[in-house]
């Protein structure tokens, strides 16, 4: 996808390390889209983790989508729970994510077969 769109590339690994290092503490809390009523809502935090969107970043749960070889079918959940967004490693995919009782932004090395997962994507604006 982002190699076929000019100007425009997938988030680093370094970059999404460098995002949340400039937006701690509490990056994932920055990142989150704040609930509204009658609009996408996170699950109601149990933790004072609710998302505040200092930036405009808009995150939303989405949860996640993903292929089960054991149940052969394609499985999605976590919807309100989890926002999960792609990122890159030299030619290694990785994934990023937001949990709703966290207020940190994740990216903790989940590699994962991008032909049996989804997740959403950001891109970032070539400089």
């Amino acid at each position: 996808v982002a190699n076929s769109i000019q100007g425009w590339h997938l988030p680093t690994y370094d970059e999404v390390i460098e995002l949340r290092n400039t937006m701690d503490p509490n990056a994932g809390q920055k990142l989150k889209a704040r609930n509204k009523v009658n609009s996408w809502k996170w699950v109601a935090s149990t933790t004072g983790s609710d998302g505040t969107d200092t930036v405009g970043f808009g995150a939303v749960g989405g949860g996640d989508y993903y292929y089960s070889s054991s149940l052969n079918k394609w499985l999605h959940d976590g919807i309100g729970h989890y926002y999960y967004f792609w990122c890159i490693n030299g030619t290694s995919s990785w994934i990023a994510h937001l949990y709703a009782n966290d207020k940190l932004l994740n990216v903790n090395g989940t590699q994962r077969n991008n032909d049996k997962y989804l997740a959403q994507v950001r891109l970032i604006k070539d400089s």
